[in-house]
């Protein structure tokens, strides 16, 4: 997504934007993910993690399984919000 991601001249959505990033990411800086806030109305959140670009796949086991608990909690507090 990183290398053919091109930016458009689109209206905020109403949904809320959950960015996540490893703390030792050499291709997406913060400041990158921190630009996802202004493609939202809605609440933003960022959190990184410890790791590179690939922080879920190259964490120890247990680490990833929290991890990925922490991106799939919050999808699914999201999907619950009502409309």
């Amino acid at each position: 997504m990183y290398e053919t991601y091109v930016d458009s001249i689109e209206p905020p959505l109403d949904a809320p934007i959950s960015a996540y990033g490893g703390l030792q990411d050499d291709r997406v800086s913060h400041e990158r993910l921190e630009a996802w806030r202004t493609q939202t109305r809605g609440a933003f959140s960022l959190r990184k993690f410890p790791g590179g670009h690939s922080f879920l796949r190259t964490a120890d086991p247990a680490d990833r399984h929290a991890q990925a608990g922490i991106v799939l909690g919050k999808a699914v507090t999201i999907a619950r919000v009502p409309s």
